[in-house]
Formats: structure tokens, sequence, C-alpha cells
């Protein structure tokens, strides 16, 4: 009884695939794929991005960079009558 109970579970157990490898060794493996490589994102400053970022400025894009006048520096094109809290 012993001896066909272990005949069945090593027939059972080839025909699910739980053998040694000898199943798979029938089968050819697919060739292994990469993952398709991500583009470089460049990062360019974009105005209204909500971030101040090189080459804007508060003259070139005051919505993300915020307004020019009230800095404390007299930058152009501020002059007194512009912007008299820089250029007073």
């Amino acid at each position: 009884m012993k001896m066909s109970l272990c005949v069945v579970l090593v027939a059972v157990s080839g025909a699910f695939g739980w053998g040694m490898g000898a199943a798979s060794a029938d089968r050819p493996e697919a060739p292994a794929q990469s993952a398709p490589a991500a583009a470089p994102v460049e990062l360019q400053a974009s105005c209204g991005d909500y971030r101040c970022s090189p080459p804007e400025d508060c003259h070139s894009c005051p919505a993300d960079c915020g307004d020019c006048c009230g800095n404390h520096r007299c930058e152009p094109p501020e002059d007194a009558d512009s912007c008299p809290a820089d250029c007073g």
C-alpha cells in the first residue's frame, strides 16, 4: 500500500509540474525582456509652475517669483514712479 501511494504521488507531482524541473526542460523559455529605458526628463523652468527657477525672475515671471517692486532693490525696469518702495 505504501509503495502504490508513493507511485501515485510521484505521478501526480510530475503531472502538475512539481517534479525536479524535467517538465520545464521540455518547454523553451522566453527570452528575458528588460524594461524600456526611461527617456531623460529635462527640467525646464516654466512660468506658472509655482517655482521660481532660472532663468525666471520677478521681471520675466511674477506669477512664480513674486512682484519685483517691494524687494528692497531698485532694478530695471523699476523707477521712482513705477516702484517708489524700492527706488523712492
